[in-house]
């Protein structure tokens, strides 16, 4: 409720998508909340994400909308200043070293997902500097600003 809270302060209008549980989709205060389903690495039904993580399923639903490619900002893959999310709300953010989420859950299932891109025609690039995500090619972002602007 408090990240909802946040987001509805900066959000300036346009689609917002969430991820709901399996065999749930709703839209609730302008949200359309869309079905995960964890362990699939591509859906292609629209009503369902798939991925562990929020980054695997946004990365999918780019993929739904008819995006040709994605860039990844922000995809650390790793704790960064004592933190395992980029906010402070998040049920693991203070907790010590959650490392073997990353490395046991979250970063297989994009190694999974980067091995079928080619098959479906989508190019995603990692502009994330010190990424620990490595299955997807690295450029910066000012190189991806230049190359797709």
């Amino acid at each position: 409720m408090r990240r909802r809270a946040a987001v509805e302060k900066v959000w300036k209008g346009g689609l917002l998508i969430g991820r709901g549980t399996f065999h749930k989709q709703y839209t609730k205060h302008g949200c359309e909340n869309v079905a995960y389903r964890s362990g699939m690495i591509w859906s292609q039904n629209p009503k369902q994400l798939a991925g562990k993580n929020s980054g695997l399923a946004a990365l999918n639903c780019a993929y739904l909308m008819g995006a040709a490619r994605a860039i990844l900002l922000g995809f650390d893959m790793k704790p960064q200043e004592g933190r395992n999310n980029f906010h402070n709300l998040h049920p693991v953010s203070g907790k010590p070293n959650y490392t073997h989420r990353y490395v046991n859950l979250f970063i297989p299932e994009f190694i999974q997902a980067a091995k079928n891109c080619d098959d479906l025609g989508f190019v995603v690039i990692n502009a994330t500097p010190g990424s620990a995500l490595e299955c997807f090619p690295k450029r910066s972002l000012d190189w991806c600003l230049e190359r797709y602007a």
